[in-house]
């Protein structure tokens, strides 16, 4: 057994399993049509992921596929039966999990918020209700995201669009997304990931990266959906054109980024583009994707690569 198989499960090895997750981080799409179809007509597992490590660690490697089964369904059978409490909760709330506890040695609790004097609940959006899943004893604190199952989906909002996107989010680009562990697809759906703290700093927003591979739409790129630098929330979040292009047509659109300053060295790229079949091809694509990034980008490459077509002809 390899060092990869030793830190996965057997559901995660389970074939169907794989493909699902592997799936979500490597084929992310816009709607969720396709992922519907996938689990109604498909036998594969509604879950995804892994225990996280501090779990992991704490169960020997012959229970680990047990132990996470049995995690999986007492968690699912609490929100089936509480959820409602939970989100709905007046007052904060701590429950304690012992039946999750006793599958590591340690207490399990969980911390859910209640509303605060202007009658709003913090940790609560639109589609779902953040609670602290922790393990005190071990250190060890988790951000659980309630989706609420009775709410119709909204546009890129909602567990079959969220769940997809944070793992593919987090698999494109970790350091700029909080990372994710596991997730529930089916009755009380949800998503575990890393506890990234509880302050909102007011003018918090994610890193600046120019080559972004997911973005947040402006409505919810705000201090709330990020801590420390990290997106933390996928609500409205999609893949960029630049993290749909293929690694050739990123890397020259790095190239010609890298240059825009310089026409001359614009020119040539172009030049040895045009020359030839597939890197035209390529050249088409990095304009849309410079479209997508900077339209001032777009339109120099543009108006160089229409007079380099006129100078071939």
């Amino acid at each position: 057994m390899n060092n990869k198989q030793q830190k996965l499960s057997s559901i995660e090895r389970r074939p169907a399993h794989v493909s699902l997750t592997h799936f979500f981080k490597r084929n992310w799409e816009r709607e969720p049509g396709r992922l519907i179809s996938i689990l109604s007509k498909c036998s594969v597992e509604p879950y995804l992921g892994a225990l996280p490590p501090e779990l992991r660690n704490r169960v020997s490697r012959q229970d680990l596929s047990d132990i996470t089964y049995k995690f999986r369904m007492r968690l699912e059978n609490f929100l089936v039966a509480r959820s409602d409490d939970v989100i709905g909760a007046a007052n904060d709330i701590t429950y304690s999990l012992d039946d999750i506890g006793e599958l590591f040695g340690t207490r399990c609790q969980l911390l859910a918020r209640g509303v605060n004097y202007a009658g709003i609940c913090p940790w609560q959006g639109g589609f779902g209700t953040v609670c602290k899943l922790s393990f005190p004893e071990i250190g060890a604190e988790y951000a659980l995201k309630i989706y609420n199952f009775f709410q119709e989906p909204g546009q890129g909002h909602g567990a079959m669009w969220e769940i997809p996107t944070a793992f593919a989010a987090t698999h494109a680009e970790p350091r700029d997304n909080s990372r994710v562990y596991m997730a529930s697809l089916t009755a009380g759906p949800y998503l575990l990931s890393k506890w990234e703290g509880d302050y909102c700093s007011k003018l918090e927003t994610g890193r600046f990266n120019q080559n972004e591979i997911f973005v947040t739409s402006p409505s919810e790129n705000r201090p709330r959906n990020y801590r420390n630098g990290r997106r933390i929330d996928y609500g409205d979040t999609r893949r960029t054109a630049y993290g749909a292009a293929s690694w050739r047509v990123r890397k020259m659109c790095r190239k010609i980024q890298y240059v825009i300053r310089d026409s001359m060295q614009i020119r040539e790229i172009v030049k040895s583009a045009l020359g030839n079949p597939r890197q035209r091809r390529e050249l088409d694509e990095v304009a849309e994707v410079l479209y997508d990034i900077a339209p001032v980008y777009f339109m120099k490459l543009q108006k160089i690569v229409i007079q380099e077509k006129q100078r071939l002809r």
